[in-house]
């Protein structure tokens, strides 16, 4: 069953509002990496202080991923979205007024559970309401709507930064997050009285319990896509996160400088993502057999990365760059693509919701472990680190590409 459920303009209207929703998503959660290095000049926090921050962000994210992802698939995504970005807005900012770190620390603890209420709900409505080439397409978008939102926030960070603002930083992206929260509200309280929007209930064979969805998941080689998920959410979110540090501390540049390098790092992320679905029809569509390139790019520019050590800034940065575009490609293909294979049993949301959780779990965990490995040694070992975590996410895609092959040998004996 794969009919057209909205009009070409709905599609369209749905994908604008739904980018604008995750764009202001990702300017909120990352302008804290953004700022941190002017923060560390211009305040008493440290840099392990803020990176503490934003582990505590990813811990309720991911933990908020699993309980919103469940939720989303009951309350309407009207409500769940436009609540998050409206009250994770008004914590952005407020967090700038504290000279607490342990209330710093709380705000963006719960900054972090406050924007998990948008990926799964926002999954569902799409994968819900268009068809699967479709559904694809917007998908990615969302994607796209993350690197731009990074982007933004990097944006504003540079600018900020140059006049020594700070604050102002959390202000410009908490109005952004509230007024992104009002405009969704009201778009989807339209759509819901012109009855333009589709729900599908969840399956019987997924709602009973978990033992029918864990079957369900399995089938779907979902062993080794947790172990890729993982491994990707590492690379992308903490490692992400001290980008704008590194640059400063292994190159001894400016901060605003720092800022300024790294608010391109989106565009490449935004190429590499296209260029990674590019990749996919030339595997056939095989998910699994692009996984293995896109982790292998990764790996490559993060061990090129050590062995160049301070001495070539130009390559350095580079390398960084097609590292982290060749994991964003990868993401969107898991999330894009794998879990799109569920859109007719109703847990779109529950599903998306917990592989993202456990990718933002396991990124809260190394965040803290990469700055005690700077602090004990230096940078060349922490980006030597992540190389090895990108041949173990490489290796996990090789298990499911043969686990899928293996699947398919059986179906046709």
């Amino acid at each position: 069953m794969d009919e057209p459920r909205m009009s070409t303009m709905g599609v369209l209207s749905l994908g604008t509002v739904c980018f604008l929703s995750y764009n202001a998503c990702y300017a909120g959660r990352s302008i804290l990496s953004a700022i941190m290095p002017e923060m560390v000049q211009e305040t008493g926090f440290s840099s392990s202080t803020l990176g503490l921050w934003g582990s505590m962000f990813f811990f309720t994210y991911g933990i908020g991923q699993v309980i919103n992802g469940l939720i989303g698939d009951r309350i309407r995504a009207k409500w769940m979205v436009s609540v998050g970005l409206f009250l994770s807005g008004v914590v952005i900012a407020l967090s700038s007024c504290t000279a607490s770190p342990i209330i710093g620390g709380l705000c963006w603890a719960a900054c972090g559970f406050l924007l998990s209420m948008l990926w799964g709900p926002l999954a569902k409505v799409i994968a819900e309401n268009t068809t699967a080439q479709t559904g694809r397409l917007l998908m990615t978008a969302l994607t796209a709507a993350s690197i731009v939102g990074t982007m933004i926030a990097y944006l504003i960070a540079s600018v900020t930064s140059a006049q020594h603002q700070w604050k102002w930083a959390f202000y410009l992206t908490g109005i952004l997050l509230v007024l992104t929260a009002i405009l969704w509200f009201v778009i989807l309280h339209i759509w819901e009285r012109k009855k333009y929007l589709h729900t599908i209930r969840m399956s019987a064979a997924t709602v009973k319990g978990l033992l029918p969805l864990f079957s369900l998941l399995r089938r779907h080689h979902i062993f080794p896509i947790l172990l890729m998920t993982i491994i990707n959410g590492i690379v992308r979110n903490a490692v992400a996160f001290w980008i704008p540090t590194y640059i400063t501390e292994q190159f001894h540049v400016m901060p605003s400088t720092s800022s300024a390098i790294t608010s391109v790092l989106p565009i490449f992320n935004l190429i590499g993502t296209f260029l990674g679905l590019k990749l996919l029809k030339k595997c056939k569509e095989n998910e699994y057999e692009t996984s293995i390139i896109l982790f292998a790019v990764s790996m490559a520019m993060f061990l090129l990365m050590s062995l160049t050590r301070s001495h070539y800034f130009v390559l350095a940065i580079i390398a960084l760059f097609l590292a982290n575009a060749a994991m964003a490609s990868a993401c969107n293909i898991v999330f894009s693509v794998y879990c799109l294979r569920f859109r007719e049993t109703g847990r779109v949301s529950a599903i998306t919701g917990c592989l993202d959780a456990v990718s933002y779990l396991f990124a809260a965990l190394a965040s803290p472990i990469f700055s005690a490995i700077v602090s004990g040694t230096n940078w060349n070992t922490t980006v030597f680190i992540w190389g090895i975590l990108t041949a173990i996410g490489m290796f996990a895609a090789m298990a499911a590409y043969k686990s899928d092959k293996r699947a398919a040998t059986q179906e046709l004996s």
